[in-house]
């Protein structure tokens, strides 16, 4: 007792000077308590005296210093596989220390691993018989705060590499404790050693396609090695490497072997080597849906033995004309590759050329061309935006020979002609068709109302100034009479000699009858073609379709004249054949094309025609013609990649080929060196295995810049042994869907996610999280840089001695308290009771 009030002091002890008021209270209250008895008058004196004098010594703040509560320290003790064999004798002689300079209650040891073992308060623990391969710094300091006892530690001391295998924000886990972290820095296992790293391969692969695998080998020394690759125990690919000190990337292109997935284990056979233990990785490999091929032409028989080839690689093809081609961009996409062959760009419906474009560039479509008459530079495809997705550009060399042409227009110039500036347009067209004609080619022009005139008699286009001044004098006046004119062009035509003759008929309106089928089959029986243009909605369209059919050439219709230069541009290129080489070419294969395709040493035979382009910078070339004209392209757009075949596919010009044994080769190769990879549709499925927890994550990017955060995603797992379960992958980022599970067996796990929006299925992928060895195996270096800024974000010192944490001369660590609260209460106390002595007793009158 006597101790306690020497330790007892005033903070405020001015306050004192109120006890003078005690006399003046004495005085007051005997006046007040006059009438009463004489033991109440001392009673309630006293009373009130008393606590006067309490509150005044309330008001001097009285304190006591008293010895703190008993401080006390963590030890955490990493006794991971990482630890050199040196560095848990060395934590143990720390720690050994340390209980020597204090009391036992003083002190608690944490061992850990992955996980956290029992608090040891006092001694040296008995190590835990766990897994030692998992070293969890964050998890190691939430053990600190939930040891029981009123208060946390005074301070945490680390003793540890700082190597941690498994994630978390160790730095926020040490500041959440609000104290000093001291930490001690323990030597990592080294010595000679090599080990697989990491195992890259995609998750899913389509039936027929390679499997990519990266092995990547890190090795402290230079040291011979041989990696091996293993199926269901049968090697299936080894290659011999020199592995540097540091790290090294081993490829490997596999072979799917056994649907519906493949397992791979990979192991490492080097010299020296330590450990053995981390010289093995595992993979899986699913393997997903053919791809699938829409194959556009306007003869689709022409498609059967490419589609056979293509569905033994296997693809899942579908046939269609241009009539049929999808509408929109999604419907496109359902498909990895699609196949033009000889389709000119007028064949397909407005916008189509742009959502190809679109298709290949942001979906990663796959895009594959093939050429013929009426494709490519001799399909109009020239400023397209189909050619802005080609390897090729679809230009020729003007100056090249060409088969020489006669051609007579066969033009309206009755009254209705006048109407929306047709005739002036017509005239304009002509302008143009001259403009591409040479000396060596034929030009005629008849103009036809109620009668037929020659405005232009045919005749070599080596005076085409003459030829523009009398295009000037056509006039729109009378009636339709189509029949003379086409019976006029026809016999100019068959007296005139040329390589190529054609007749073009344009007109607006109804014709006088005749018998047009009649005349078509004869000029076409002389080897004259016709096309027919319909301007307007009053042309006789099924005639003008019926002429062009039967006359072997193109019926067109244009809803408005101003249409009509464009074709005339566009019959004229066709009649004249232009930018098609229909001269015998031997093909020149090169080194791109050995690469891709494996094609037998026989060469490929003759071809008897192909379009004239040209490759574009950045494109592979894989075939030429003799004079090296591209016959085989291909390139990366965007996101996808496009090839183009400029000769036809089974037609005319590669009848030679049909007979070739690397036919089939070649069109496998290009069919998969342009389809969408698997995985690349802009959904794709990955998962990352650490310790025995796993993160599933589904990116869902249908295009760049579009993130599809309406999706529900159902994610079904398999583990070993165990039944299926489901649960759903909720949305953690823009276009990121994400679940982190439990996977503690040392096994695979499967896992596939069913992808829906608005109801509607999108994506179905899968993936495995296949087992691993320890991260600890691996030799290491200390992290001191980790132990280094533990120390200094948390106030604690690096590397301290034990004789630091508790030394003899510290002095005793005190508290002090406030016991005003006490005198208060007292005399707030003793102050009731004077008002009960007062107004509860009955008073008595003086003399009663």
């Amino acid at each position: 007792m006597a101790g306690l009030f020497h330790d007892v002091r005033l903070a405020s002890a001015g306050w004192l000077a109120a006890l003078l008021l005690v006399p003046l209270v004495v005085v007051a209250a005997r006046a007040s308590l006059a009438r009463e008895s004489a033991w109440r008058r001392v009673a309630g004196v006293v009373l009130r005296t008393s606590a006067v004098a309490l509150l005044a010594l309330a008001l001097c703040s009285p304190v006591v210093d008293r010895p703190n509560h008993p401080s006390w320290t963590a030890l955490l003790v990493d006794q991971s596989t990482s630890l050199s064999p040196e560095a848990p004798r060395q934590a143990k002689t720390f720690v050994e220390e340390v209980l020597s300079q204090t009391t036992p209650d003083r002190v608690v040891v944490v061992p850990f691993l992955a996980q956290p073992a029992s608090p040891a308060e006092g001694k040296w623990p008995e190590l835990p018989q766990t897994d030692s391969n998992g070293t969890n710094l964050s998890a190691a300091f939430d053990a600190v705060s939930s040891i029981p006892g009123p208060f946390g530690p005074e301070r945490v001391v680390l003793l540890s590499d700082g190597n941690a295998t498994t994630s978390g924000d160790i730095l926020t886990s040490a500041a959440a404790l609000q104290t000093p972290v001291d930490t001690v820095p323990l030597a990592a296992r080294t010595g000679p050693d090599a080990w697989i790293e990491a195992v890259a391969a995609p998750s899913q692969v389509r039936p027929g396609e390679s499997v990519p695998v990266e092995v990547t080998v890190k090795a402290t020394a230079d040291c011979q090695a041989t990696v091996r690759i293993t199926s269901q125990g049968e090697e299936v690919a080894s290659k011999q490497v020199a592995v540097p000190a540091g790290q090294l990337a081993v490829s490997f292109d596999l072979t799917l072997r056994n649907a519906p997935r493949d397992l791979y284990r990979v192991a490492l056979e080097a010299n020296p080597d330590t450990e053995a233990a981390d010289n093995w990785a595992e993979l899986a490999v699913w393997h997903e849906a053919p791809a699938r091929a829409l194959l556009v032409g306007r003869e689709t028989n022409r498609f059967s033995q490419f589609a056979r080839a293509l569905e033994q690689v296997p693809f899942e093809c579908e046939t269609i004309t241009p009539d049929r081609f999808p509408k929109d961009l999604e419907e496109l996409s359902q498909y990895d590759l699609v196949v033009l062959a000889d389709v000119p760009a007028t064949d397909l419906a407005p916008g189509r050329l742009e959502m190809i474009d679109t298709y290949v560039r942001d979906r990663a479509g796959g895009l594959l061309v093939f050429g013929g008459s009426d494709s490519l530079t001799a399909g109009h495809c020239r400023g397209t935006p189909l050619e802005n997705a080609l390897p090729v550009t679809c230009e020729f060399d003007a100056q090249a020979k060409h088969p020489s042409l006669a051609m007579v227009l066969v033009i309206d110039q009755s009254g209705s002609m006048e109407e929306g500036g047709a005739i002036g347009l017509a005239k304009t067209a002509l302008r143009q068709t001259v403009e591409m004609l040479d000396a060596q080619d034929q030009l005629g022009v008849i103009a036809f109302q109620d009668t037929t005139q020659w405005i232009v008699p045919l005749q070599p286009c080596n005076d085409k100034q003459k030829v523009f001044r009398e295009i000037d004098t056509l006039q729109a006046g009378g009636g339709t009479n189509m029949h003379p004119a086409i019976v006029k062009a026809h016999l100019a035509l068959h007296e005139a000699y040329a390589d190529l003759k054609h007749i073009l008929v344009l007109t607006d309106g109804i014709s006088y009858p005749g018998d047009f089928d009649t005349l078509a089959s004869e000029v076409a029986a002389s080897g004259i073609t016709i096309s027919t243009v319909a301007v307007g909605s009053e042309a006789a369209e099924p005639l003008l379709q019926s002429i062009a059919e039967l006359g072997g050439g193109n019926y067109h219709h244009c809803t408005s004249a101003a249409e009509v230069p464009e074709i005339f541009v566009r019959e004229t290129a066709k009649a004249a054949r232009m930018g098609i080489c229909d001269e015998p070419s031997r093909p020149q294969v090169a080194p791109a094309l050995a690469d891709l395709a494996k094609l037998p040493e026989e060469k490929p035979p003759t071809l008897l025609g192909y379009v004239q382009t040209k490759a574009r910078p950045g494109a592979e070339v894989g075939m030429t013609s003799e004079s090296g004209d591209p016959l085989v392209a291909w390139w990366q757009h965007g996101r996808g990649r496009s090839a183009a075949f400029t000769s036809d596919l089974h037609g005319d010009w590669t009848r030679p080929w049909q007979t070739w044994s690397g036919l089939n080769t070649l069109w496998t190769a290009l069919a998969r060196q342009t389809v969408r990879p698997a995985g690349i549709g802009g959904y794709r499925l990955t998962c990352r295995r650490e310790a025995d927890t796993t993160l599933v994550i589904l990116d869902a990017v249908p295009y760049p810049g579009r993130f599809e955060n309406a999706a529900h995603v159902v994610l079904e797992i398999s583990s070993p042994g165990g039944p299926k379960q489901q649960t759903t992958m909720p949305l953690v980022a823009p276009g990121q869907y994400a679940v982190q599970l439990s996977t503690p067996e040392p096994d695979t796990y499967d896992f596939q996610a069913t992808c829906t929006v608005a109801g509607r299925p999108v994506f179905t992928g899968r993936c495995s999280a296949c087992p691993s060895y320890s991260a600890e195996l691996p030799p290491r270096t200390t992290n001191q840089t980790l132990l280094r800024h533990l120390a200094q974000a948390t106030g604690g010192r690096y590397n301290p001695s034990p004789t630091e944490l508790f030394p003899a001369d510290e002095p005793p660590s005190l508290e002090t308290r406030g016991l005003w609260p006490y005198p208060l209460l007292a005399a707030l106390i003793l102050f009731l009771a004077e008002l009960a002595l007062r107004h509860l007793v009955r008073v008595q009158p003086v003399g009663g």
